[in-house]
């Protein structure tokens, strides 16, 4: 789903992710990978037996407000849109999130995708007038021999 998700975000050329990472990452079916220090945290939503829907957040720490959660991915099947799981899923990470004395949860949506824009709003959302920015590997390499 992944890789699903990816797509749906016209972005899969970016998406780097593999079976194998998730497996070494999510061992013996466990629902977090620990992470130097940190817990990223996944939630399945399963409907008879299937997967329909899956969550991937991380708590880290701001000076602003101090340790928080980033939701990595919220993401339900096409085929099973609109029947509540992303309204469940997303309540369950934010429950998890306060059971860890998390202060508040980020996560970033695409300015293109409206539907999901209408759905963070309408469950309480703030918009946040933030860019987020990236360094590839290459150059945090190249920055790092610059020391």
């Amino acid at each position: 789903m992944i890789k699903e998700l990816a797509i749906y975000e016209n972005m899969l050329e970016q998406c780097k992710m593999s079976k194998e990472w998730l497996d070494e990452d999510f061992s013996s079916g466990a629902k977090f990978a620990k992470m130097e220090g940190n817990l990223a945290v996944a939630t399945i939503a399963k409907l008879d037996g299937v997967v329909v829907g899956y969550t991937v957040s991380i708590d880290f720490y701001t000076t602003t407000y101090g340790k928080e959660t980033y939701l990595e991915d919220l993401y339900v099947k096409e085929a099973f849109r609109g029947q509540g799981i992303g309204s469940i899923l997303l309540n369950s990470v934010s429950e998890a999130s306060q059971s860890r004395a998390a202060a508040g949860l980020y996560w970033v949506c695409l300015g293109w995708n409206k539907k999901s824009l209408c759905f963070y709003e309408k469950m309480g959302a703030n918009p946040l007038d933030v860019t987020f920015f990236r360094f590839e590997p290459e150059i945090q390499k190249w920055m790092a021999d610059q020391i």
